[in-house]
This record gives structure tokens, C-alpha cells and sequence, in this order.
């Protein structure tokens, strides 16, 4: 019940939040107000997968700041390596690349050092690639892993 109440309230805020896209040099991007409850819904909800797929849909808007859309990437991302497994995209090698996205387009953010180290830690991990829970990464991200071994050669 509870649940069903979470994905009904997420569903009325992201549909009261959706406006129709501005051009791209005035996208103004969701309020400070705005962006918090939303954060704090992706945060909030159990279980952590209902989390990933509101962030995922969040990612799709077109009104989002670059600090907003990349403080969604470190919070799927986060979610993702953290839940190794448990939905098709929890995997380090998809986290991995929800990192270096974020690092692509918010190179200065504040939370740039703390994305750096978990791509190394995620990338870190592939000695247990071979073993459960571990298996069933989606082929997709598997391209990730490689360029986060690049990306972490390049950073030395």
C-alpha cells in the first residue's frame, strides 16, 4: 500500500513538473525546490530498483540543469553499483558508466572526486565479474568497464 502510494504521489510530481521544452539556450531547469523533492524521492523510495527507474525517467526530461541531470547520474549510479544484481542495470560495469557520464558533462562538480574514486572502486571489482552475484551484466555495459579502465590509466 504504501508503495503504491509512493509510485502514485512520483507519478503526479513528475507529470506536474513536465512543461513543454523551451529551446535549448533557455532551458531555465527545474527549481531548486522542485529538483530537491525529487532527489529526495529517488532516494527515498524501496525498492532501490523503484528508485533507479523514477531516476531513469528523470534523466528523460528536458528542462533539467546540467547540475541537475548530473547529480541524477551519480544517484543511479550510486544505486546501481550498490545493489549488484538485484534489477537488469545493477551491475558495476552500468554504474561505471552512469559515472563517466557524469563526469562528461560536470567535470567540475562538487561531486566529481567522489565519481572518480567510484569508478575506480566499481572497476576495481571485475576480479568478481566471474561470480555470483556478479553475473548477468547486460552486454551494453560491458563497454563501460573498458572505458573506465581508460578513463582510470588516463587519470594517473
Amino acid at each position: 500500500m504504501k508503495t503504491n502510494l509512493m509510485l502514485a504521489a512520483t507519478g503526479l510530481f513528475l507529470a506536474g513538473c513536465a512543461s513543454a521544452p523551451a529551446p535549448v539556450d533557455e532551458v531555465a531547469g527545474l527549481s531548486d525546490e522542485a529538483f530537491k523533492a525529487l532527489l529526495l524521492t529517488t532516494y527515498n523510495t524501496r525498492p532501490p530498483k523503484l528508485g533507479d527507474d523514477i531516476t531513469s525517467q528523470a534523466l528523460q526530461r528536458t528542462d533539467l540543469t546540467t547540475d541537475q541531470r548530473a547529480e541524477l547520474l551519480y544517484r543511479r549510479a550510486t544505486l546501481r553499483g550498490a545493489y549488484i544484481g538485484d534489477w537488469p542495470m545493477a551491475y558495476p560495469q552500468c554504474a561505471t558508466g552512469d559515472y563517466l557520464e557524469f563526469l562528461r558533462i560536470a567535470p567540475d562538480h562538487e561531486l566529481a572526486p567522489r565519481a572518480k574514486a567510484a569508478i575506480e572502486y566499481q572497476v576495481g571489482r571485475e576480479q568478481y565479474f566471474n561470480q555470483e552475484p556478479f553475473l548477468g551484466a547486460p552486454a551494453v555495459c560491458d563497454a563501460y568497464h573498458e572505458e573506465g579502465k581508460r578513463f582510470l590509466e588516463g587519470a594517473q
